[in-house]
């Protein structure tokens, strides 16, 4: 898979997780409380998990 299509697909895949978490990235963001190095480890690290499948099933079901 393209490395940009597979961190495109993990950023979507994080911003749902954060949203049902009642989070919003953004916001945090903007607020200050989420630092744009910590959102690129935070996606980098999302991109190397190896439960994709689990997270999605997770998602779909809460």
């Amino acid at each position: 898979m393209n490395l940009f299509k597979k961190l495109d697909q993990r950023t979507e895949l994080m911003t749902t997780m954060s949203e049902k978490l009642g989070l919003d990235l953004g916001e945090e963001m903007a607020n200050f409380h989420l630092s744009p190095e910590h959102y690129r480890a935070a996606v980098l690290r999302c991109a190397r998990c190896q439960s994709v499948g689990e997270c999605r099933a997770w998602q779909k079901g809460n």
